[in-house]
């Protein structure tokens, strides 16, 4: 995370809790999300779809982290915004790849190691689309 600052080493500018941009999201934030802490207009790009998959569509979801085994990132989806299903997600550095764990509500789908590090992952919703019938899906790092 150090080397995004240029020749700041002052850790109490470029610690994980600090804002060294000033835009609400301190430097740890930043790192996870794969976002400059350098500049504050640094937006999470997270894109969703619906997919179809054997006549079935699912929500799914497509976003950029870190392949970085001491950050754990979870997934809730939900109906209806009051209860929610949780699935984190974990990178073994090991064998370079990502999986679930917890309930089952979604799944990774696609992930895609960009080769600096970060990964491109998608993440499919367990519960099919209905019309009329919303779903959510909410990503958060820990």
């Amino acid at each position: 995370m150090g080397g995004a600052f240029g020749g700041v080493t002052d850790w109490a500018q470029i610690g994980p809790a600090i804002d060294f941009d000033g835009d609400g999201l301190d430097n740890q934030t930043e790192y996870a999300w794969v976002l400059d802490p350098t500049t504050p207009g640094s937006t999470y790009n997270v894109a969703t779809q619906a997919v179809e998959d054997l006549g079935t569509l699912y929500l799914e979801a497509t976003f950029n982290v870190q392949g970085d085994p001491d950050l754990q990132y979870s997934v809730r989806s939900s109906g209806n915004l009051a209860s929610w299903d949780l699935t984190n997600l974990v990178f073994d550095d090991g064998t370079n790849s990502w999986s679930t764990t917890g309930p089952a509500s979604v799944s990774i789908s696609g992930s895609v190691d960009n080769g600096d590090g970060t990964w491109t992952l998608t993440v499919r919703d367990s519960v099919p689309l209905v019309p009329g019938t919303p779903r959510f899906v909410s990503i958060e790092v820990l």
